[in-house]
């Protein structure tokens, strides 16, 4: 996986990959990074890891040049020596004892530095330039005392940058990583419980939608329940309106082709030839008016109603919608029933008959 970007965390340095992913922390300074690699110092090395965090270079960086001052010290003695010798004038040999062994300090004090020949030849010329050597000899001091103090702080700065690592700073750089591990796990298990509402939000959504489609198929059915019962209520509507329409016309044929006869008339002829008036009479429809003797109901609990005919044989009349026709009926009233003759029995029987 690529090497995204490095960055430096106390004393760790966190390297991270595509989507912000950790691949490895180590620790130490970072010094840089590129798309495969990462370069991190630690102590006296700077140690190149891949990006799996396995070694694939070490570069120890602590080289001390050590400048000895002895083998620098030699030639300046000796240049100055010899400068002393080749260059100072024959016409000024006295040279007091005292500036003899000022000079020699100087050059021993000066010897790690390179010293110019003139200036050296000038200041042991004699006394007439010896406050300029002087000064001569104040520069040098202060860029000696400038170098001292430029290596200690060279040192020092070795010294803190590629000293170990604390103990008290591996523990603080190991809380450090224990807490962003644990904001990192919150932030999953936040994650996590987000995602879970979310799902449960969807289910519930699910369901309602769910719930709402059933109420629909429902309505619908109930609907389509109604359009059929509506449907079936005019077909009844439409049969019984038929049959009506047939019954009407089936009674006005009856009336049209029926047998008047009275009642005393009819059961007078069943009384003297019930054969002779089978053939005229029976099968038959027949008008009959006549006034009502009695009404009851047989056995079967059909209403019949018996007109008075002669002293022995009476006509005893059946109709089809009793419900209908026995409200017009009461004891004593005159009507005219239409009806099919089914011969003798005790009485002359009439059925299927209806009023006029």
């Amino acid at each position: 996986m690529p090497i995204v970007s490095a960055v430096q965390k106390g004393q760790f340095v966190f390297v991270y990959g595509e989507k912000n992913r950790v691949l490895f922390n180590k620790p130490g300074e970072l010094q840089g990074y590129t798309g495969t690699s990462v370069s991190i110092k630690k102590e006296y090395h700077i140690i190149v890891y891949n990006d799996k965090g396995s070694v694939i270079n070490s570069i120890n960086i602590v080289k001390v040049i050590n400048r000895p001052t002895e083998q620098k010290a030699s030639p300046s003695k000796n240049i100055v020596n010899k400068s002393n010798e080749q260059k100072a004038p024959p016409s000024k040999n006295v040279v007091s004892k005292s500036n003899e062994r000022k000079s020699q300090r100087d050059v021993s004090s000066v010897s790690d530095d390179w010293i110019d020949d003139s200036d050296w030849s000038s200041e042991c010329s004699g006394s007439s330039r010896s406050s300029r050597g002087r000064r001569g000899r104040n520069r040098r001091r202060r860029r000696r005392n400038k170098r001292i103090v430029v290596f200690i702080i060279f040192i020092v700065f070795i010294i803190f940058v590629f000293m170990p690592d604390s103990p008290n700073n591996d523990e603080q750089s190991s809380k450090e990583t224990h807490i962003l591990e644990a904001q990192r796990v919150e932030e999953a298990r936040q994650r996590i419980a987000e995602l879970e509402r979310l799902e449960e939000e969807r289910q519930r959504i699910a369901e309602v939608e769910r719930l709402e489609e059933e109420k629909r198929q429902k309505v619908a059915e109930v609907e389509r329940l109604g359009e059929e019962e509506r449907q079936r209520v005019a077909e009844v509507k439409r049969l019984e309106e038929e049959r009506r329409k047939s019954i009407v016309s089936q009674k006005e044929e009856i009336k049209r082709t029926a047998i008047e006869v009275s009642p005393k008339e009819l059961s007078s002829k069943y009384e003297n030839d019930a054969a002779s008036a089978n053939n005229l009479y029976k099968g038959k429809f027949l008008k009959i008016t006549g006034k009502i003797k009695n009404t009851g109901k047989n056995h079967l609990g059909e209403e019949y109603i018996i007109l008075r005919g002669n002293r022995k044989i009476d006509i005893m009349v059946y109709f089809n919608d009793t419900s209908e026709e026995s409200v017009r009926l009461s004891k004593g009233k005159t009507i005219t029933a239409y009806g099919n003759c089914y011969g003798l029995f005790s009485n002359v029987m009439i059925k299927n008959a209806f009023i006029e």
